[in-house]
């Protein structure tokens, strides 16, 4: 990655060269000690000899009148890439990291894994590393968005093991759909489904403090609510309270039409 990138900048600048002044050229300059590098002001690349050698790649352009410019890209030797600019020889602009590379090889690190950081004014703004192989930050450190291994994602916060996708705050959405994966209960109206009495229903719930089959909130508060789970626990609650009042409607319909005839035949023997 790195190497293309330098062989695209080294091209750029060749090929934009062509486009200054006839007095303008792009050549190699000689060595240069650190302290001089400021004073690199024409098109050419420059060695600088210190601890850490390097190369230094200068664009010189002119502008309209006596209008000048540069542009200065350089290449440290374990992979750092970063540029730099300045206009009508003011102050050279704070240099901008492209490419941080490590010690041992261009764009890995010791262990071998692939690292990119992306800073502002000192803050790591997105940056891929190891475990975290493409993160966004705010400029206090707060992860924005952050990829990790496998595809797992987190959105306001670090990925969490064993969730494909972790959010830290609310989420809307205009429509979610949820892939069951539990028996839908239409079994519950099935003739063969065996419908627990009203009062073993009661008894569970004096003891356990919550309908069967519901988790409790120490459950909840401990391994939090699946959603499709937990809407098939309460359709099926609700299922089965419908045929409770169908049962109870049967019943008191019975009673209320025996109940009828009683009061039809005292009325017959009155007359």
């Amino acid at each position: 990655m790195f190497r293309k990138t330098l062989v695209f900048f080294s091209l750029f600048f060749v090929c934009f060269s062509s486009f200054a002044q006839d007095n303008s050229t792009f050549i190699f300059r000689g060595n240069f000690d650190s302290s001089q590098r400021d004073a690199c002001l024409e098109n050419g690349v420059y060695n600088i000899g210190y601890t850490g050698l390097h190369t230094s790649t200068l664009l010189q352009f002119n502008g309209p009148g006596s209008s000048t410019g540069n542009f200065q890209l350089e290449a440290f030797y374990y992979g750092h890439l970063k540029f730099r600019s300045r206009i009508d020889n003011r102050t050279w602009s704070n240099w901008k990291r492209i490419w941080a590379g490590a010690t041992d090889s261009w764009e890995t690190d010791l262990s071998g894994k692939e690292r990119l950081f992306l800073q502002e004014n000192g803050a790591t703004l997105i940056k891929g590393y190891g475990a975290k192989p493409f993160g966004v930050m705010d400029g206090n450190g707060n992860w924005v968005f952050n990829v990790g291994d496998g595809g797992f994602v987190g959105i306001g916060s670090d990925i969490v093991p064993g969730y494909r996708l972790a959010v830290a705050g609310t989420v809307l959405a205009e429509r979610i759909k949820v892939k069951a994966q539990s028996t839908w209960p239409d079994y519950v109206f099935e003739d063969t489904y065996q419908l627990p009495s009203l009062q073993s229903v009661a008894q569970y719930i004096k003891v356990n403090k919550h309908l069967p089959e519901v988790p409790s909130a120490t459950e909840i508060e401990k391994n939090n609510i699946d959603v499709g789970e937990m809407n098939i626990i309460l359709l099926k609650k609700v299922e089965e309270l419908t045929r409770y009042l169908i049962d109870q409607q049967q019943k008191y319909d019975g009673e209320i039409a025996a109940l009828k005839k009683q009061v039809e035949a005292l009325n017959a023997v009155r007359k």
